[in-house]
């Protein structure tokens, strides 16, 4: 992977420098992978610390990461076939008793600096700055799949309309396995996501359920479903 990085186009090199019969030419840094994508420099340090123009920081900051997604996504991240949904069904029948369950969808607020150009489209209900990542996870609480850099201000809903996959199951370019008689019943029911009341009802999502309910019941729905879904999504993010 580094080795494609480093092959790219060299965004510190001026596109023709042209000849010179007299000094010789300064040669350009060479910003290294790992150093733009630590966790604690800022853009201006890097500037500093390599002689480089702050917009030069950028854009070596989006080409790394570009080209790091490009490379890893096929292998760590493709789209869920069938038999990954068959697996990740047992995995959540065993694990949380919770049979034809294909994955767990929630959105996380992910904090970034206000700019002055930002405007109202990151300020987000919880009243910080932030892009959203939304993700499915499996049983495990790893993530079969994510979707990165929403307006904070946005509805889990509203990132969910947008998402790939949302709409790669519509179009029917994923299919989940037919719907299924539940264990110990005779009820025949889908597969499906489990979700908050902020997505959609479909026929492959579950949400918590609106009507009038015992004690026992809430309980049940808010305390093992949902708060055991939200737990798998947050600490996969």
């Amino acid at each position: 992977m580094m080795t494609k990085i480093k092959t790219g186009p060299n965004v510190n090199q001026p596109e023709n420098p042209g000849p010179t019969n007299s000094v010789e030419p300064t040669p350009y840094p060479t910003v290294e992978p790992h150093a733009v994508v630590a966790p604690n420099p800022t853009h201006p340090t890097l500037a500093y610390s390599f002689k480089i123009g702050i917009s030069t920081v950028q854009k070596i900051i989006r080409t790394t990461s570009q080209a790091i997604w490009q490379t890893l996504v096929g292998k760590h991240m493709p789209p869920p076939t069938l038999t990954d949904f068959e697996r990740i069904a047992k995995e959540f029948e065993v694990k949380w008793n919770l049979p034809n369950c294909v994955g767990c969808i929630d959105g996380k607020h992910c904090r970034i600096r206000k700019s002055p150009h930002f405007g109202s489209g990151f300020y987000n209900y919880k009243h910080f700055f932030s892009v959203v990542l939304q993700g499915i996870v499996d049983a495990k609480g790893k993530f079969i799949t994510v979707d990165v850099g929403s307006f904070g201000s946005e509805s889990d809903g509203g990132v969910f309309a947008n998402f790939k996959i949302y709409k790669m199951i519509e179009n029917g370019e994923i299919q989940l396995h037919p719907s299924k008689r539940l264990p110990n019943s005779s009820l025949i029911f889908p597969h499906f996501f489990v979700t908050d009341d902020a997505y959609p009802l479909k026929s492959y999502i579950l949400k918590p359920y609106k009507g009038i309910l015992t004690p026992q019941q809430e309980a049940f729905i808010i305390g093992y479903l949902v708060l055991g879904y939200k737990s798998n999504v947050h600490l996969a993010s």
